[in-house]
């Protein structure tokens, strides 16, 4: 699509951003994969006055943060772990990076929605958790900490595409264990929430 194509989509919804003081939020895969699309998005948006969110797991280089900065009112910023190894044997990268981006979001006081995805066996451990809690915790731009409990019929999606999916079976976390994690950050200080 062109950037064009797009905002005739979003003007669309306009008056609704108006009246409910809602915006657009540009997600992925990673937006910032298209930095100078995402770019002229986010200005044609703000032409427009319109909010803008960009979600992002902040493992891109910070020159690509500072085209989209001027036009972001606000990151989703995913955390998947603290402990770098861990991250790697994860995602197959270490979390320098992202973790830098962030410190350097925070000076800048950019605001900023962690979000979590719990994912069974990886990082959804009581001190995995305590260890991100703690991170987040002094962060001042950080506004709310989203944890997102991982959809279990997202084995699917891999059959669809010929993927082995390599998790185990699980069943949805119960009520009382994502109570347990949501208190972990919110004996923080920090405002958190459970997103369905």
């Amino acid at each position: 699509m062109t950037v064009e194509q797009v905002m005739d989509i979003v003007v669309k919804d306009l008056e609704f951003y108006r009246n409910s003081g809602g915006g657009v939020s540009f997600c992925g895969g990673e937006p910032t994969a298209q930095p100078d699309f995402l770019v002229n998005c986010l200005k044609s948006c703000k032409s427009l006055s319109i909010h803008t969110v960009v979600d992002t797991s902040g493992a891109v280089k910070w020159t690509f943060f500072e085209k989209i900065l001027p036009y972001t009112d606000l990151f989703l910023y995913d955390i998947k772990h603290i402990d770098s190894e861990k991250h790697r044997k994860l995602t197959g990268s270490d979390n320098k990076l992202i973790l830098d981006n962030l410190k350097k979001l925070e000076i800048l006081k950019k605001p900023i929605w962690i979000r979590i995805p719990l994912i069974p066996g990886c990082n959804d451990s009581e001190e995995d958790l305590r260890q991100i809690a703690e991170y987040v915790k002094p962060l001042k731009a950080v506004e709310q900490v989203t944890l997102l409990p991982y959809n279990v019929a997202a084995g699917a999606k891999y059959e669809s595409i010929g993927k082995q999916y390599q998790l185990k079976p699980f069943d949805s976390y119960p009520l009382e264990r994502l109570a347990a994690f949501t208190s972990i950050f919110s004996s923080q200080g920090l405002t958190t929430v459970v997103s369905r």
